[in-house]
């Protein structure tokens, strides 16, 4: 019997039990390490004074480094997992795919996702595995329940959702290899199966096939619009501010102080207002960085 839409989405299957495994694995604190390091595992300690403490294996910030067996302040650099931040952003802007994600995984499985991983396969596949149980219509019936739906049956929309997931999926799949993971695609998709239903007007439009394929692929294209102009603008701006920070390094070693920005706007070749426009998204990078220790 084919699963309802609800548990498609909501269903609590083993792919989601080895990622829960993974995640619980990945985010483990020895209990011995709070005694050596005197950390309270709680708001207040014995006293009933609050305490401010926490012992994480998620982030790092390195502040120091040791030049001739003594400790000395350096440029900061903060770690994620083990790899520097600067790594990261440079490495999904490189490939231009999505950073969110790939970070998102990273900090909750403890490493990186991968092509040889074949964990996103796997669930893409057991998820085209479900849909080819889902109740296929006829042209007239869609018709019928689509008239339903307009009468306020909710049951309608599931039954007309539910018998064009594989729609979905088959559209989504002619969008790979635009920026997207097709996991990502299939669930833009849906999004657009969704709409479709919505927005259908039986007396109105006749093809409901037609239709669904229309708005599905209406969603894909502007949502990979959305998404490329993104990237290309968060590379360009990128680019900008380490041309910017290059510059400012050079100078300084040149001339033994900071840059001003009007200098750097020379050597540049853009106004003042354009550089501290930059320092500004400069900052404000730090500050988002600074959030999250």
């Amino acid at each position: 019997m084919a699963k309802d839409i609800n548990s498609i989405f909501f269903d609590i299957t083993s792919e989601i039990e080895e990622l829960a495994l993974k995640c619980e694995k990945n985010n483990a604190i020895e209990k011995e390490l709070y005694t050596k390091y005197e950390v309270k595992r709680g708001l207040r300690d014995l006293n009933g004074k609050g305490v401010l403490a926490g012992l994480t294996n998620i982030s790092d910030v390195c502040a120091s480094k040791i030049v001739d067996g003594i400790s000395v302040p350096c440029e900061g650099n903060l770690y994620y997992r083990g790899y520097n931040i600067k790594d990261l952003v440079k490495g999904f802007l490189d490939a231009k795919h999505p950073g969110y994600e790939e970070t998102a995984y990273l900090l909750l499985f403890g490493e990186l996702p991968n092509k040889e991983d074949p964990m996103d396969a796997e669930i893409v596949a057991f998820y085209l595995k479900e849909m080819e149980k889902a109740k296929q219509l006829s042209g007239e019936q869609e018709m019928v329940i689509a008239r339903k739906l307009v009468s306020g049956d909710d049951n309608a929309r599931n039954l007309l959702i539910e018998a064009n997931l594989s729609k979905a999926v088959q559209i989504a799949k002619e969008y790979e290899g635009r920026g997207l993971l097709l996991s990502d695609l299939i669930q833009e998709s849906n999004i657009g199966l969704m709409v479709a239903v919505n927005e259908f007007e039986p007396d109105i439009d006749r093809d409901f096939q037609m239709f669904c394929e229309k708005m599905i692929r209406k969603h894909l294209e502007e949502t990979l619009e959305e998404y490329n102009a993104s990237t290309r603008s968060a590379v360009k701006m990128a680019n900008r501010v380490n041309e910017m920070n290059d510059i400012a390094t050079a100078f300084a070693r040149e001339y033994e102080r900071e840059a001003k920005p009007s200098e750097i706007a020379e050597r540049m070749g853009i106004t003042e207002e354009e550089v501290r426009e930059l320092m500004k998204v400069s900052l404000d990078a730090i500050a988002v960085l600074d959030q999250s220790k």
